[in-house]
């Protein structure tokens, strides 16, 4: 797996942070628990991004993180 995500739990962290080492990020979604998509980030073309996370709720969410070889999922928790 190319993609690593970090702090996972999130806690007092203000932001999701996501890394690719092989190929750059194209495109991140996150899903409630129960499926539906909250954000969307697309055309990036880094290797790394910050995704603020300040706007959503204490709870478990979905990852989909897409690069141009892989499409990863995560789950992660913002307590």
């Amino acid at each position: 797996m190319g993609v690593t995500i970090f702090p996972n739990p999130v806690a007092r962290a203000e932001k999701l942070n996501i890394t690719a080492t092989h190929k750059p990020l194209e495109t991140i979604d996150i899903y409630s628990i129960g499926g539906k998509r909250i954000v969307t980030i697309s055309s990036i073309g880094k290797y790394s991004i910050q995704i603020p996370i300040t706007n959503l709720t204490k709870g478990i969410y979905l990852l989909k993180v897409t690069t141009v070889a892989e499409q990863t999922h995560f789950r992660f928790v913002k307590d």
